[in-house]
């Protein structure tokens, strides 16, 4: 099952290529904004295998854990397009716009010369009399993104990101702060 919340209010969404161990909440990118009336969706779901066994039948003996994900999904009012060219270029291909080698592992930067660990900020721009929070995202890959082009109305940007736990002492997805 999976638990969800919202970041409340106008947001700025930001980006860094950094690794993971050397976290900071410095240093980032605003990729561009987000309004009121579309707010970011932050969906934690804890990955389990079933282990099916003779003895029960179609009923797991076992659930084997294999960690946790988290899918965030925003859409911008605004945003730059330049950090939108260099997210595309670094993230699923080399600099040049060459494709990536099938089967490569997207977070092991070591073998794979355009791979580039992307960490995600959100960070609340209005926070006068509500409750508000920045999250800080650390091991990160785009799943989507495309443009919304309907007649009339303003375009927006529509990102898919999921976040990984990460590696080392402190294994959560994300850290949460006051703003």
């Amino acid at each position: 099952m999976a638990a969800t919340f919202n970041v409340q209010g106008p947001t700025a969404f930001q980006i860094k290529h950094q690794a993971v161990g050397t976290a900071t909440a410095s240093g980032f990118t605003t990729l561009g904004h987000t309004d009121n009336d579309d707010l970011i969706s932050v969906t934690m779901e804890n990955l389990h295998d079933p282990y099916y066994s003779t003895e029960t039948g179609r009923e797991p003996a076992a659930l084997i854990y294999q960690g946790s994900i988290a899918t965030i999904t925003a859409t911008l009012i605004k945003w730059d397009t330049a950090v939108v060219d260099t997210l595309r270029e670094s993230l699923w291909a080399g600099a040049g716009g060459t494709t990536g080698t099938i089967g490569q592992n997207q977070f092991d930067a070591t073998n794979f010369t355009n791979v580039e660990n992307l960490q995600v900020k959100l960070l609340p721009t209005y926070t006068a009399n509500i409750e508000t929070y920045s999250y800080l995202f650390y091991k990160c890959y785009v799943e989507s993104m495309s443009e919304t082009n309907w007649g009339n109305a303003p375009k927006k940007l529509v990102l898919s990101l999921k976040a990984v736990t990460r590696s080392g002492s402190d294994r959560g997805i994300y850290t949460r702060a006051s703003s």
